[in-house]
């Protein structure tokens, strides 16, 4: 007998395409478990790595040579206060992804946003 597993889909990964397109609309109708894709085709800023590097201290993106580096010759200290002030503050919104690092993410949250609103016109037509 085969036990029941109770699996559900969702997403994890970059994609080959440059641009979301309707790539998220139509994973929002398959997935049970909601994910955003990566487009590192689009802009290196996609990439795993540094698409949540934007805020980090002393990090050096370099899109020409698409390679992530930190400079560690200065002194971090401003740099990491500056990063860490946020944090200690509960500031939650100083490190959101933005639409730069994080299309498909933005794209993601649109799709499921259209599919909820249809999904209430569609329960209010009932």
């Amino acid at each position: 007998m085969m036990p029941d597993f109770n699996f559900s889909t969702t997403h994890v990964g970059s994609v080959p395409h440059p641009q979301p397109g309707n790539l998220p609309s139509r994973l929002a109708g398959l997935l049970d478990i909601p994910s955003w894709t990566q487009h590192p085709r689009r802009s290196f800023r996609e990439s795993m790595y540094v698409q949540y590097s934007r805020l980090l201290p002393s990090v050096m993106v370099d899109e020409t040579q698409q390679k992530i580096t930190f400079n560690t010759r200065a002194d971090l200290t401003p740099a990491l206060e500056a990063f860490y002030t946020p944090y200690l503050d509960d500031n939650v919104n100083a490190f959101a992804l933005t639409p730069e690092y994080a299309a498909g993410f933005f794209a993601m949250l649109e799709a499921l946003r259209l599919s909820s609103t249809t999904a209430d016109a569609n329960r209010a037509a009932v």
